[in-house]
């Protein structure tokens, strides 16, 4: 009897916890863009679209508004609003997405010199559908389109499409997200300005291994950028390869632990003879925790740190040169936040900075409806450990289920 109701207790608990939003995520060290490779949760759906499969019934908003004044993209002390929902009918199930845009196209757009913080990928539009037929199965379309055409304005239309195609099957998940078509055309401004991005991949694969899931993901993007005639190229890679494990424990409690091996890299050709180049390599280990408080309140947290890490740039004045003085201090300023270097040098090699993170979060159930939050943030400030009833939770989000 005691075993039964044990095995009943964990299943209750996996299956409740499996909903998340990026409060979660950020919470447990997970990236708030990619998800987790290793446990599942409802915003795996925006990876691998089989996923949804997993999550059907499920009503989810982010609060937020534009995203960062000057990127338009998704930070703690300006968090985008997005949401959706997932619905099972018949033997299918399908989902809305709105407003999820990818935050490294947008700081990609910016660091080409193309894109403004009005004049950007937006309003992006995702149809989900799965299935279960032996093989559990999921594709999506994404679609935006965006322009000005006002008397007076800067001339400016966008477009973007992709498709998203995932399977789970046994032990294994893999998913294929291929960009088809992401381009930013400003035609009336000094200078004229445009994108055009080529084909752009985001691959990857997850398998059970023992207790725990090895996994991989790569992402490749490339771009012509023009700026007043002069037409050069950009590229951008990412890989990722680790093990992580999910241990549930009879006190309602659930331990994270994960290892991988992380690269970028990024290359920018604008209109001299060098290559503004960004390689960043990192062996990130991670340690989380989830607890179920009470029937009401679940708290989680965190630590990460760099085992080995190395970053290395080369000719980054030429952000300067290009882009103008601001726009490349700018660009130069949201490249080092988000790939960790503290060099102010032309020409630079160090280990990644303030490797070692700490984060918290917790939820509130009430029945069917959660509210998730990041404890001590305070937005504007960042991580700063407080913990007050004016700042109790931010990156609030709700899940609903039905």
């Amino acid at each position: 009897m005691k075993t039964k109701l044990l095995i009943a207790l964990v299943t209750i608990m996996a299956t409740s916890n499996a909903f998340a939003t990026k409060a979660r995520l950020i919470a447990l060290g997970e990236s708030k863009d990619d998800g987790s490779y290793y446990f599942d949760d409802d915003r795996r759906v925006l990876i691998n679209a089989a996923h949804i499969n997993h999550h059907a019934d499920l009503l989810w908003a982010e609060w937020g508004a534009n995203g960062n004044a000057l990127f338009g993209t998704d930070t703690d002390a300006a968090p985008k609003a997005e949401g959706g929902f997932y619905k099972k009918a018949g033997s299918l199930n399908y989902g809305i997405v709105l407003g999820v845009e990818n935050d490294t196209t947008s700081l990609l757009q910016h660091a080409a010199g193309v894109a403004s913080s009005t004049h950007k990928l937006d309003n992006v539009l995702q149809l989900v559908v799965g299935g279960d037929h032996g093989v559990e199965w999921g594709a999506a379309l994404l679609y935006a389109k965006n322009e000005d055409k006002s008397t007076g304005a800067t001339k400016f239309d966008s477009s973007y499409k992709a498709v998203r195609l995932g399977v789970i099957a046994d032990k294994l998940d893999a998913f294929a997200n291929i960009s088809l078509g992401n381009e930013v055309n400003i035609t009336n401004a000094t200078p004229v300005r445009k994108f055009d991005g080529k084909l752009g991949l985001h691959l990857g694969a997850a398998y059970e291994v023992g207790d725990g899931t090895a996994f991989a993901a790569y992402k490749k993007g490339d771009w012509d950028q023009t700026r007043a005639a002069v037409k050069s190229e950009g590229g951008y890679s990412e890989m990722t390869v680790g093990y992580g494990c999910t241990h549930e424990m009879a006190d309602k409690g659930r331990m994270f632990y994960k290892i991988a091996y992380e690269t970028v890299n990024l290359e920018l050709k604008y209109t001299g003879s060098t290559t503004t180049e960004m390689d960043r390599m990192a062996l990130p280990v991670t340690i989380g925790f989830e607890k179920d408080a009470t029937s009401w309140l679940t708290l989680r947290g965190s630590v990460t740190q760099n085992l080995h890490s190395n970053v290395e740039g080369k000719n980054l004045s030429n952000l300067a040169t290009d882009l103008g003085a601001v726009s490349g201090a700018q660009v130069r300023a949201a490249l080092a936040a988000r790939y960790g270097y503290s060099s102010t040098g032309d020409t630079f090699e160090q280990t990644v900075s303030n490797s070692t993170n700490v984060a918290a979060g917790a939820t509130l159930n009430f029945g069917k409806l959660r509210i998730d939050g990041v404890i001590g943030n305070d937005g504007n400030a960042g991580e700063t450990g407080l913990f007050t009833l004016d700042h109790l939770m931010t990156r609030v989000a709700a899940t609903y289920t039905f």
